[in-house]
């Protein structure tokens, strides 16, 4: 069973980059493949797409804090510290009160 759920991501993940490839600089295809690498434990190439992205829309706000994740994941607390705070710069910008919460609490984290 397990097999066959990282062949499932692996498939996923190809498709996601065969999609990148076709626009590179779509920043929705390079999230979504972010995400799915996030997700597998490849935090390296997560943040390689995430900049990508956020060059593109650096308003980005759940970008941004997918990106202070991986960099927490990769134990870089001061890479992940100014992610978060952009997004959380960002979510309140952008009135997003819960999620400015959420990510806060992620900074306060970081300090433990």
């Amino acid at each position: 069973m397990a097999q066959t759920r990282r062949l499932d991501e692996s498939q996923h993940i190809q498709a996601l980059r065969d999609r990148v490839a076709s626009m590179p600089e779509n920043e929705l295809y390079r999230f979504s493949l972010a995400k799915a690498l996030f997700d597998c434990g490849n935090f390296t190439e997560s943040i390689s797409n995430l900049e990508v992205a956020l060059k593109k829309k650096p308003d980005w706000m759940a970008a941004c804090t997918l990106q202070g994740r991986a960099w927490l994941a990769l134990g870089d607390k001061q890479q992940a510290r100014a992610c978060f705070f952009r997004a959380a710069e960002l979510a309140a910008s952008q009135d997003h009160v819960t999620a400015r919460e959420d990510i806060l609490k992620q900074m306060e984290s970081l300090d433990s």
